[in-house]
């Protein structure tokens, strides 16, 4: 089994999403031919991450912090019902339709069905207008991690931040 980052999984000769290894998991792949944003947003990431190091970030971070934001939306989408595009991507990674195992498929095929979005907050956050609007208005405080404490707040923007 060979892991790699959420930014590979995607084999686009065999049109295929490379799950996470679990021994309780009996699925190695999810078919992403009927969700071409995914493979689209697979083959927009290394311009993303190209980005990124001109901006002095390092693309696995730019990545995972994205990551986190979409899957708390995803986590958050109250009335999962009235969503549009990430039941239908979920639809299509399940051959067609996830039947009655909506909470089993919201699991496997969550990284899958958000990464068109996780790329396009990675780009977003790097654009300078971007990361500015967001610093002020998180009140010109950001998080960050400090030496004694899990997190503490500085008062100055970086392009690591963005």
């Amino acid at each position: 089994m060979r892991y790699v980052p959420r930014w590979e999984r995607v084999c686009v000769w065999h049109g295929r999403w490379l799950l996470d290894a679990d021994a309780d998991q009996p699925l190695e792949h999810l078919d992403v031919r009927g969700v071409p944003e995914v493979v689209a947003a697979q083959r927009r990431w290394p311009g993303v991450a190209r980005r990124a190091v001109r901006a002095g970030v390092e693309p696995e971070r730019a990545f995972a912090l994205a990551h986190v934001v979409v899957a708390r939306w995803w986590e958050q989408a109250l009335y999962w019902e009235q969503e549009k595009v990430w039941p239908w991507r979920l639809h299509q990674l399940a051959g067609g339709s996830v039947g009655a195992d909506l909470a089993w498929w919201r699991i496997v095929g969550r990284d899958a069905a958000i990464l068109p979005e996780v790329v396009a907050v990675a780009q977003a956050m790097l654009d300078p207008a971007m990361a500015e609007l967001a610093w002020r208005a998180s009140g010109g405080m950001r998080p960050r991690r400090g030496a004694r404490t899990t997190c503490s707040v500085t008062s100055r923007p970086t392009m690591a931040a963005r």
